[in-house]
Formats: C-alpha cells, sequence, structure tokens
C-alpha cells in the first residue's frame, strides 16, 4: 500500500479545491498527504516533481504521486501524456536501465484520469502515479464556449448551480435572484465586453463576473479572490452534495486511485 502521497498542480485554484475535497474526503487524520505543491505553469512539473520526490524514491518504498493538469486549447492528450511519461521514467532510470523499466499503465478516464504504478522490490523502489487532465464539464460551465479546461471550471459548475446563486443572491448588500445573477455572470456581462471587442472566454474572465455580480468585495469585505473559490465549494458542498460530488467525480477518483 502507498505510504504517502505527493500532490501538485498548476496553480493556486488547484490548491484550493484539492484542499477543500481532501478536508471532506480523505481526511490527514486517516490519510497520509505530503503538503500540496503549487508548480507554477505546466512547464514545471518535471523540475518541481523530481525536486520534490526524487530523494524520497528507495527499495522497499511504496509512495503515491498525484498530479492536477489543466488543458489548453488545442493541446493533444498524447502530448501530455507523454510529457509525464518522461518524468516517470526519468525519475526510475537512476535505478534501472530505460529498456527494463516496466511500469503498469491504464487509462481509469477517458481523457482525463490515467495511472502508472511501479511496484517495489527489495532493491527496487515503486510508487503509483495519478495524473488527472482537466476534462469538458458538464451543467452550465459547458455553455460558456470556454477556451481552455482548467481547475476553474470546475469551480464555475458548482457556484453555477441554482442553490448556490440563490444564497450569494439572498446577502442583504446583493438582493437578487438566482436567475438574474446568472444571466449577468453568463451573458450580459460577457457580452458586454466582447461588444467592445475585448476577449472573454477564460474560466477566470467568468470567476471575475462573478466577483462582481455577488458584490463579492462588499459583503465579504476581503481583496482576497480565492476566499471566493472557498466558499462557492463550500455552499456547493452543504447545499447540493449530490451535484457537487458529480462535477467533481474524477478528482475523487483521482484521490480514491492513488490509495487504493
Amino acid at each position: 500500500m502507498v505510504e504517502i502521497v505527493y500532490p501538485f498542480g498548476e496553480g493556486k485554484s488547484d490548491k484550493v479545491v484539492f484542499e477543500f475535497l481532501r478536508d471532506k474526503w480523505f481526511p490527514r487524520e486517516k490519510w497520509h498527504w505530503s503538503k500540496f505543491e503549487v508548480v507554477g505553469g505546466k512547464t514545471n512539473f518535471s523540475s518541481r516533481i523530481k525536486a520534490t520526490i526524487e530523494s524520497e524514491i528507495m527499495p522497499e518504498r511504496f509512495i503515491g504521486v498525484l498530479a492536477f493538469r489543466d488543458k489548453d486549447f488545442g493541446e493533444a492528450t498524447e502530448s501530455i501524456l507523454q510529457g509525464f511519461h518522461n518524468i516517470i521514467y526519468g525519475l526510475l532510470s537512476a535505478w534501472l536501465p530505460f529498456k527494463k523499466i516496466k511500469t503498469s499503465e491504464e487509462e481509469l478516464i477517458k481523457e482525463v484520469l490515467y495511472k502508472w504504478e511501479f511496484q517495489p522490490t527489495s532493491k527496487l523502489p515503486g510508487f503509483r502515479f495519478i495524473l488527472h487532465i482537466a476534462g469538458n464539464l458538464g451543467g452550465e460551465a459547458k455553455n460558456l464556449s470556454l477556451k481552455n479546461w482548467t481547475t476553474d471550471g470546475y469551480l464555475l459548475s458548482v457556484g453555477l448551480l441554482q442553490n448556490v446563486l440563490n444564497s450569494f443572491a439572498k446577502e442583504s448588500k446583493v438582493k437578487s435572484s438566482g436567475e438574474v445573477l446568472k444571466e449577468l455572470i453568463t451573458q450580459k456581462i460577457p457580452n458586454a465586453i466582447k461588444g467592445e471587442g475585448i476577449d472573454f472566454e477564460e474560466d477566470k474572465d467568468f470567476l471575475a463576473a462573478y466577483l462582481v455580480s455577488t458584490r463579492f468585495w462588499v459583503v465579504k469585505r476581503t481583496e482576497e479572490e480565492l476566499r471566493l473559490s472557498r466558499i462557492i465549494l463550500e455552499r456547493a458542498y452543504r447545499n447540493i452534495p449530490h451535484k457537487f460530488e458529480q462535477i467533481f467525480f474524477t478528482w475523487k477518483k483521482a484521490m480514491e486511485e492513488i490509495w487504493r
């Protein structure tokens, strides 16, 4: 069984989402998680993973690595997989000649979840590597014509659930309805900005519209953008748990599989 898991993600949103899901579904009291590492961009996974776990790889020890990766417009899944394949083989090449490295490789969820595994022996290290690639989401987010698939898309999906929007609409300094907020976030604000020739196609564009429409900084009296993410997650988890779990199903599967 895996002794400890090292989680990695591209940015701060990944860290917020991961830590929220970990605390709700896989708390540290029962599972041994290392701290979440924000690598700061897709090109930094290799160096950060190597720097973090290279010294932890040793015979008879079985460790886990969990990586959350965004998918840019036009980017091929195969090229993403090749990049992580190279990371894994690079880590193992210190122990075995390249031609003798034989990992168990499996696609768990099509174009989203992948697993590599190398079993430990008395002379060789072992580890399980799970890669989660952000996917094309269902719900309201699928209607937004987002350019890229990112962790922020999952936040939008739960943030646009009616019960979550209703909870923001009821706050004293908003005094609106969930339907009005949804229209502002998904149509009126984007259309006004696009009408001026400005691109509005990223997940973060819509989260910015969310901040303005819910008067978040006025109501919460904070300038910490990441706090919005936590509040959205908490309200969705509390008010619509079945929908919340549907949207984060692949995240949960990744976190289950690493400890399997």
